[in-house]
């Protein structure tokens, strides 16, 4: 049954907060054993409070936990944990009896291992019920001792809350707390929520509409569907994250499925394979009937890297722009080139490398484009690598970087030819763009015809699957979502709407005065 939070305060009417609750408390099993952690030792004392056992728990995992944040965890059935967090894994240890004394053992299984990887924003919290685990995927899991397996306790959506949880504490069967930080409206608070056990028939009647996921939900989207739930009264949409090593399988099975979701974010998909098979909406018919939006309110590049056989699958909302400078004196003021303009870079500067990267990463990006426009036929499946063409390129290419061989290595050149830069926000194009030792060219990599060419990762891509049961529904989430101003201004990335981009390149410009006391 779904649990649903019925009451909310902030630090300024409850006192204490989260990290009061992390201090270690002492557990009991049902032999009135309690278990109490003292520094490096877990002391087991009988109910005549006489210690049965001193447990040395100081060199587990001691290589890996430096930094650690172990503790000890309450389970079903009077059973005591022991987590240990490392560098770069954690493991669960059971406190089990081992002949008159007792040891840590380690759990062990595929349930547990999938749930090992240090990961911020999945945590273990004990109860009395079971061990509670909060993942990535936006659930609540309980383990289960008895059956020896994790069982759903609860989807964060489903209460309208985030799936990142400070603390989870466990009062009963059909009550739940839990602290989250929030930050809205730029104002940091810590929030306490009590969640009450409901069941189905006690819900307010909404249509569900399904958001699919692959791997983790954004903060910005997620927030944004929080606060949709909150303030529509006809729809609910339900995240369904798909995580683990068959999450694509998974998640394609469900798009072919016969109840598939509504919603699909395109963030690091095959857009194309989505949209060949027209798995997706046309969204440039929604945006044509939009009485809030329109295709001229976004950036032209960003819609056109969406668009596949004529249709608009995706809108993101935010975009990091990567591309590539050159100094005005020696490449012009021209933006966009052709490859055979750099060759005759490299010739008229003698002895300058292009840049310090590696040959394996320069192919993978500075020539990427123009290998897959000149060297690819993608609708016959044929390339031409063997030609004297493609080994001439491959040749020059690797007289004029970095010598290392690792893909990321990089190495200081005297005064290189280009310079790859990330446009992560507006102040970043501003750095670059108005370089005081000298002016610089946003010249582009390089392309068949010389037109310009950048490279943007774009997220929060939602398109509207071609068999949604309520597409009316998810146009209205998706154009909610794309007009919050907060949700792509104070994301820390460039908005893909044009007014937005405007309004932040404007305040980037503008000084800001202060006067000394």
């Amino acid at each position: 049954m779904p649990f649903l939070f019925i009451d909310c305060c902030t630090e300024e009417t409850l006192s204490g907060s989260s990290d009061s609750w992390q201090a270690q408390k002492s557990l009991h099993n049902d032999r009135n054993q309690v278990f109490l952690r003292i520094g490096d030792e877990i002391l087991v004392v009988d109910e005549r409070g006489e210690i049965v056992c001193e447990l040395e728990i100081g060199s587990v995992g001691s290589e890996e936990v430096s930094w650690a944040q172990n503790k000890q965890l309450e389970g079903d059935n009077g059973r005591v944990y022991y987590l240990v967090t490392g560098a770069a894994q954690r493991i669960v240890y059971e406190v089990v009896e081992s002949g008159e004394s007792y040891c840590l053992q380690a759990m062990t299984g595929k349930d547990w291992e999938e749930q090992m990887i240090a990961d911020p924003s999945e945590t273990f919290h004990g109860s009395p019920g079971g061990m509670l685990y909060n993942g990535s995927d936006g659930l609540l899991w309980q383990y289960s001792s008895r059956e020896g397996k994790w069982k759903e306790l609860l989807r964060w959506s489903d209460s309208d809350l985030r799936q990142g949880m400070q603390e989870i504490v466990w009062i009963s069967d059909s009550r739940l707390f839990a602290s989250d930080d929030s930050n809205e409206g730029g104002t940091a608070a810590h929030e306490f929520y009590l969640l009450d056990n409901k069941s189905v028939e006690e819900l307010p009647e909404k249509e569900e509409l399904v958001l699919a996921y692959q791997e983790a939900c954004s903060d910005e989207l997620e927030d944004a569907v929080i606060q949709f739930n909150r303030s529509n009264d006809r729809y609910h949409i339900t995240i369904k994250v798909y995580i683990g090593e068959d999450s694509l399988v998974r998640l394609d099975a469900a798009m072919v499925s016969s109840r598939p979701p509504d919603m699909l974010v395109i963030e690091g998909q095959d857009v194309a394979k989505y949209g060949n098979k027209q798995a997706l909406e046309d969204l440039a018919a929604y945006l044509d009937g939009s009485g809030f939006l329109s295709r001229e309110d976004f950036l032209s590049g960003i819609l056109e890297g969406y668009t596949v056989d004529g249709r608009l699958v995706g809108i993101p909302s935010t975009f990091i722009w990567h591309t590539l400078f050159g100094y005005t004196s020696e490449v012009g003021t021209r933006i966009g080139w052709t490859m055979e303009d750099m060759a005759a870079l490299t010739q008229e500067y003698p002895g300058r490398k292009l840049n310090g990267r590696s040959f394996y990463r320069n192919l993978d990006t500075t020539c990427a484009d123009y290998i897959m426009e000149r060297f690819i036929d993608q609708e016959k499946g044929e390339c031409d690598f063997d030609s004297e063409e493609f080994g001439r390129l491959i040749k020059w290419l690797a007289e004029h970087l970095g010598t290392g061989t690792d893909y990321y290595a990089s190495e200081k050149v005297e005064e290189p030819l280009i310079f790859t830069e990330m446009m992560a926000d507006v102040v970043s194009f501003l750095r670059y763009a108005s370089r005081s030792e000298e002016k610089m060219t946003m010249i582009g990599y390089p392309s068949m015809d010389g037109h310009p060419l950048h490279h943007a990762l774009t997220y929060n891509a939602v398109g509207i699957t071609a068999k949604s049961r309520n597409k009316e529904g998810a146009w209205q989430f998706i154009e909610y979502f794309l007009t919050l101003q907060e949700a792509q201004v104070l994301a820390n990335r460039l908005p893909t709407r044009k007014d937005m981009l405007d309004r932040i390149l404007e305040d980037a410009q503008t000084p800001v005065y202060s006067r000394e006391q």
